[in-house]
Parts: C-alpha cells; structure tokens; sequence
C-alpha cells in the first residue's frame, strides 16, 4: 500500500473540512446549511433542529458548564439517555477544549461498575448527568464533588467562551471500550483522527447532503452510534434521525417503521440488532413499510452472521429493501471507527472454511456450502482512506495472502494511545505506528475476513474454537438467541 501523509483530505468535496483545525470548528461550519438531527422519542413524537441550532445549543450548555467551573484541558464523563442533552453537551466540549468522555447511563451492577471504575482512572474528571439519583454512592465519591445535573434550561444560558487555541492533534473524545470488570481503556481520540476516519468513511459510502437520510438508533456512547451516525452526518452536512437505545430495545420494529416514514438511506447495527429486531417481527403480518430508498445497512461492531444477515435482507425484500443494501464493514475504537467497509451496491459475499483450521498462521481451506465442518466468514471490504492494514505473525513480521493472522493498522485514524497507560501503548503500538488490534483474520486479494479476537480463542485437546462460532450454533437452539 502507499504510505500516508499526516492527513489527507485532498478530494475537493472534503476541501470545508481540509479548512477546520478542530471538532468544534468544523460544528460551526456545518451549521451554515440547512440540514440537521431529528431526535426521535417514539412512533408518533420527534423533534428536528438545525445543526445551526444545536451549534447555538452548544455554545449556550458550554456557558453552563463553564459557569461551574469546566475550563479548557478538563475531563467531562457524560452520562444521559437524552440524546438533545447529550449531543449539546458532546459538541459544548469540542468547542471549549473539554474532552468527554461518555458513558452509558448504569442499569445494573456490572453498569455501575463500569463508571466507577472510569471515574476512578480519571480523578478529576466531572461527572455530568441528567439522573444523578442513578449514579451509586460509590461513582459520587469518586466524583471528588465534581458532579453537575445536566437539564434542558442550560439550553438558555449565557453563550460560553469558545477555546481558541485548539489544534488537530487535541484529543477531544476519550472512548472507554471496557471496564466492568477490570481495568478500563479510554482510547484517545483527537480531532486528526476523527477528520481521517469520517472522510473515508464519507468517501466511500458515497454520501450525499442532498440526497442521504442516515437513521441510528445505537448508543452514543459506542462508537459506531457516535462517530458513524452522528458525527459523520454532522460534519458533511448529511441529515440525521436518532432513536434513543432504550426506545429501539422495547420497539425494535420502530427502526424499519421510521426508515420507511422518514424515506432513511443509510442505517446501521451489529447482528442483535437484526436478533433483536425478529423478536417481534411476524412474517405473515404486513407493515406497510416502503424500504426502497434504504441503500445501506452496515453491518459490524461483531463478527458477522451471515446467515443472520442474508435472512433480515431476505425478510424485508417484500417492502423493497435491496440485498445489495446489506453493507459489512469492520472498526474498532482504536482505529476511531471504521477501518474497512465494504463498497455501496457490492454483492454479500462470504468463504467457506473449514471450522477447524483457523488457527493463526495456518493457510484457509475452503469447503463446499453444507459441508459439517464448514463456517462462513464474511467479506468485510477494502481497507479505508487513510489507512493502511497488514497481517502478521507471532513476531509481527507480515504474512501471505490467505493465512490467518493478526490484524495490524496504521495510519491518521489510529489513535494515538490509551489514556494513562504508557506501558500499553508500547506494547499495542509500534515505533512504526503499527497498531495490534488483537482480532484474528486473513487478506484474500484487497479484502478483509476476520475470524476472531486472538484473546478470546478457546483452545481444546490442540483444536482452535472461536465464542462466535459456538454462539452462533447455539442460538439455533430454542428458545436461546444471541446476548
């Protein structure tokens, strides 16, 4: 491959955003169209502002927070399920130079967990909610008395002061990965990163401001909600429809109802989401829905289903949703999001490999369609712009085509680290730029299979076995599904 500048955004359509040093600048910018986010409260309420308007939104909530003492170069933990107040708070921070780091709102002990133990990686982060009375005792301590309540009169605040010294290389988003049960990962991500990433991801899914509707309905908190569906639209000017997680969760049919009423072209999800959505879908029932101009469905976040895939396409095919619109792509936070996806209108494609000889360093053997031993893995596309992607071995020395192997990435996407924990970066990170992502897979040509995560590999009597595969097979399984 050939190597890469710094950044490059050389396409002319890219050329506003080439011009933004920072995140929060490039919000300014997109608020001189027309386009905005529509934030979605259930089947027959929605809200719509401009992105001007939540630029305005945005200045007012950092006049807030800096009225209570946030100033530039401070960690703000953003925790709420209300994505207006969550979006203003997200982009209050890029423009005062606070990074955020966000954070599902705890619905159980493992929830709770999570945040205390963020909290406690970042001792002098703030603590920014909406329900505090659902922090635990612990997470409060933690806070050091640096808990704010977040509520929509910040909307009507004095405007704050923008920080004027930002540059690329400013980290503004801290994506915490893990940390439930140990100690967590705050991938650093900065303005360069995000920049890179989008534009590649806007190159090749060929989006349209004039034409696109990008519907989401995961969690901002993950990064393929925030980056993918809600700072990509934003940046390029593209309109966005967000349904809130918890609302999807109890109505999982309200993601294909409001593509078809708001005419979406672009959406997203892993493989629960199409598990989740066929809790409720009955085929001998008629929705009415017309899917026609959904042209992508990117899916990822997970090793993928086929299976799964090709029946949710096969489902829908009824209210004109394309099978060419069934997208696959592979990201992770460490490389900002997407460092793979595959091209708009391309066919699903997959290989047939023999279940048993996936082990790193070993070369595929493909099997007929059927065959007992025989799992599907799937095409998850070229590598994106603005970043490069190579297999290697146990010494991190490049493999042929067609053998298993570690996934390595370089390039303006990758993140620069994980917060506060150098020995990590030294070992994640090469002085090449190389990053180990620690998922498994091979090249075949110019596109990429994953197989799976090198840590999770079960190893039995010698055998290889990856959890996906066993999860698959069991959720054949009534009345079993995937988590």
């Amino acid at each position: 491959m050939t190597p890469l500048s710094p950044l490059s955004l050389s396409h002319p359509i890219l050329a506003p955003l080439d011009r933004c040093l920072t995140l929060g600048e490039a919000l300014l910018n997109s608020g001189q169209g027309t386009r905005g986010v529509t934030y979605i409260h259930s089947s027959a309420e929605h809200e719509r502002i401009s992105y001007a308007e939540l630029g305005r939104r945005a200045i007012a909530t950092l006049g807030y927070l800096q009225g209570c003492g946030i100033v530039p170069g401070d960690k703000v933990v953003l925790v709420t399920e209300d994505l207006a107040l969550f979006t203003a708070v997200f982009w209050a921070c890029a423009l005062g130079g606070i990074v955020v780091a966000p954070i599902a709102t705890p619905a159980n002990d493992d929830g709770h967990a999570k945040l205390a133990n963020v909290m406690a990686a970042l001792p002098e982060a703030w603590l920014v909610s909406d329900q505090p009375d659902r922090v635990s005792a612990r997470v409060t301590a933690l806070s050091a008395g640096h808990l704010l309540a977040l509520g929509r009169t910040m909307f009507d605040a004095a405007p704050g002061r923008l920080h004027p010294g930002g540059v690329l290389d400013d980290v503004v988003l801290l994506q915490f990965s893990s940390g439930s049960t140990g100690q967590p990962k705050g991938v650093e991500i900065t303005s360069r990163n995000l920049f890179a990433n989008t534009s590649g991801i806007f190159l090749r899914s060929r989006l349209s401001v004039e034409h696109d509707l990008m519907l989401n309905w995961m969690p901002l908190t993950h990064d393929f909600g925030i980056v993918f569906c809600h700072v990509l639209p934003l940046l390029f000017g593209v309109e966005q429809a967000l349904i809130p997680t918890m609302v999807f969760m109890r109505h999982p049919l309200l993601w294909m109802q409001k593509a078809s009423d708001l005419g979406a072209t672009v959406s997203a999800g892993p493989n629960y989401a199409y598990q989740h959505f066929f809790k409720r879908y009955r085929a001998d029932q008629d929705y009415g829905w017309n899917l026609g101009a959904l042209r992508m469905v990117v899916n990822g976040a997970e090793p993928i289903s086929c299976e799964l895939s090709r029946s949710f396409f096969q489902a829908l095919h009824r209210y004109g949703l394309s099978p060419l619109a069934a997208t696959p792509g592979y990201g992770l936070a460490e490389t900002t999001l997407m460092a793979t996806l595959n091209q708009p209108d391309a066919p699903f494609e997959a290989i047939v490999l023999n279940r048993y000889r996936l082990a790193p360093g070993t070369r595929l053997e493909r099997l007929e369609p059927g065959h007992p031993d025989a799992i599907e893995c799937a095409n998850v596309g070229p590598v994106s712009e603005n970043l490069e992607l190579r297999i290697t071995d146990a010494n991190r020395q490049s493999v042929a085509d067609e053998v298993i192997g570690n996934i390595e990435a370089r390039g303006a996407s990758v993140t620069r680290g994980y917060h506060g924990l150098p020995e990590l970066n030294r070992v994640t990170i090469n002085a090449e730029g190389w990053l180990d992502t620690g998922d498994l897979g091979f090249l075949s040509g110019a596109n990429l299979y994953i197989t799976g995560r090198r840590k999770d590999l079960v190893i039995i009597n010698g055998a290889n076995y990856y959890p996906h595969d066993i999860e698959n097979i069991v959720a054949q399984v009534p009345p079993l599904d995937l988590n």
